[in-house]
Order: C-alpha cells, then structure tokens, then sequence
C-alpha cells in the first residue's frame, strides 16, 4: 500500500463515520475545499446518505 492510497483510505474511513470536512482536511494537511472536490460524494455511505435525505425531504412534502 503507497502513502497516497493510505490516505485516501484513512479520509474515506473517517468521512464515512461522520467525521467533518473540515477536522480531515486538517488531520491529513489539506484545504477543506480540495479535500471536498475530491471526496464529496465518492463513497457508498455518502451515496446512501444523500438519497436518504432525498426520500426524507419527499416523504415531508406528502405530509399533511
């Protein structure tokens, strides 16, 4: 395993378990907006969390 594919790895983990753009971005030593440009929504979590939050918000449209 290179550095590089440890660091993506650590990033992914940690943005997987909730962890903000902001505190990774300053663990691994880069600007939150790179580290967002690359990460933001790449992983399966972070794929099933946006469509969540898209039945989420239609389910309280139907709402009365």
């Amino acid at each position: 395993m290179t550095l590089e594919q440890l660091r993506h790895f650590a990033a992914t983990r940690m943005l997987d378990a909730g962890e903000s753009y902001r505190t990774v971005a300053d663990i691994l030593g880069n600007s939150e907006s790179t580290l967002r440009l690359h990460y933001d929504g790449r992983t399966d979590v972070g794929r099933r969390r946006a469509i969540a939050a898209l039945e989420m918000a239609d389910t309280e449209e139907e709402a009365p």
